[in-house]
């Protein structure tokens, strides 16, 4: 479930004001912007918080970790409290690690899962939100600014109610990604501390144990 949420942020009930249809001129003017200052950025760290609200607990599960990236193929997703975890998308492969288990390789030739994954995660690290508007019904709120994404696919829908993307003004990084459920589960992903295009240890791409 953890990765599943992750990827579709990754990447639709949110109530939305209408503040800015998503056929406004500064819809595709932001979007623009958004692409542009992403192809800027050859290497990416970051850290990670993610929450995750159950109808059933009281209080949201927290996970916290960090993320890498090196353009054009290699990512590092880690979880490193409470329950350690990697996912490394690299070239045509990748590692799984969790806990203590054995970790395990991929081919992303052969396992259409992760292909699926690596496709939707590489989206939306890019910001190839142009290549979005096919599948999500986008309004742009000045506010933040925010992206709240609406799926059109019903059987995508009906898993995701919404994806609200909120971004730094300056940067057009994304801060957060909360991801809301038809039933009022919801999970937040925040992303702070960037540092972009420095050197990065290319062990970060090759295997679970930190540099």
């Amino acid at each position: 479930m953890r990765l599943k949420l992750m990827l579709m942020l990754l990447p639709l009930l949110f109530i939305v004001p209408p503040v800015l249809a998503e056929g406004n001129g500064k819809l595709s003017s932001f979007i623009y912007d958004v692409e542009a200052k992403a192809a800027t950025v050859k290497t990416l760290t970051c850290t990670l918080k993610q929450e995750r609200h159950l109808a059933i607990f009281a209080r949201p599960v927290i996970f916290q970790g960090r993320m890498a990236l090196e353009k054009p193929d290699k990512l590092r997703w880690e979880f490193t409290s409470p329950i350690a975890s990697v996912l490394i998308l690299n070239g045509a492969g990748g590692l799984k690690c969790s806990g203590n288990s054995e970790p395990q390789r991929f081919n992303l030739a052969t396992d259409p899962v992760m292909q699926m994954v690596s496709k939707q995660i590489w989206t939306w690290v890019n910001g190839s939100y142009a290549t979005l508007q096919e599948q999500y019904r986008m309004v742009l709120l000045e506010q933040g600014p925010c992206l709240v994404l609406t799926a059109n696919d019903p059987k995508i829908a009906r898993a995701i109610s919404s994806v609200k993307v909120s971004f730094n003004p300056d940067s057009l990084q994304p801060t957060t990604v909360r991801i809301q459920e038809p039933g009022g589960d919801h999970t937040v992903i925040s992303f702070s501390d960037f540092i972009l295009n420095q050197p990065l240890d290319q062990s970060l791409f090759t295997r679970c144990s930190s540099p």
